[in-house]
């Protein structure tokens, strides 16, 4: 399926028609798949569970209000002191019902993609309960699920450092360059 050279967005939105390769690609850019693990007081002493979000500016409340629509399941929280809204789903049968099998038709692309994958993973241990299992191997594949993510977005928030600060170090120097050259420049024209 092609996605529309044009696309009004903000009609989509009010419509309730956004094109599922536009949500796939935004997600890619926008959305996080988080696995959490807790102390509580279960057999093992922890407890897992899974949560999909996107967050945006509270003025694109609107767009993430059709995500519930578009998904058929989740929320949004509105975090009024912060000026961000959050579109969210945590319960487990509305992600293997909805989330996983819309990704697994829409793809999200790059290094996320590896993200995906290992929270639908985690997705259906949790689901099928394997982290309950006394043998401990159900929770001990949720814990490296969740190494992964973690250390993947680790890596991806470290490069996007190093560009910042090279890029401002680039730019910053040139203009340092330029204006002490335009400083030399008037002392000889004097």
């Amino acid at each position: 399926m092609t996605i529309p050279a044009t696309l009004n967005l903000e009609s989509s939105i009010k419509n309730n028609n956004l094109h599922p390769e536009w949500v796939a690609g935004f997600s890619t850019g926008e959305s996080n798949f988080f696995i959490t693990v807790k102390k509580s007081k279960t057999n093992s002493g922890l407890s897992t569970s899974l949560r999909f979000s996107i967050a945006q500016h509270s003025r694109d409340l609107l767009l993430l209000e059709s995500f519930v629509i578009l998904f058929g399941a989740g929320s949004v929280m509105n975090y009024k002191k912060r000026s961000v809204c959050e579109f969210i789903i945590t319960k487990i049968d509305h992600i293997v019902e909805h989330i996983i099998p819309f990704f697994d038709k829409h793809h999200i692309l790059g290094s996320k993609h590896s993200n995906f994958l290992y929270f639908k993973r985690a997705s259906y241990i949790i689901k099928n309960k394997e982290h309950l299992n006394n043998d401990g191997l159900g929770l001990k594949e949720i814990l490296q699920l969740k190494g992964r993510i973690t250390s993947l977005t680790q890596i991806r928030l470290w490069i996007i450092t190093v560009l910042y600060y090279f890029f401002y170090y680039f730019i910053y120097s040139k203009k340092k360059i330029k204006k002490k050259l335009g400083t030399e420049k008037l002392d000889q024209k004097r």
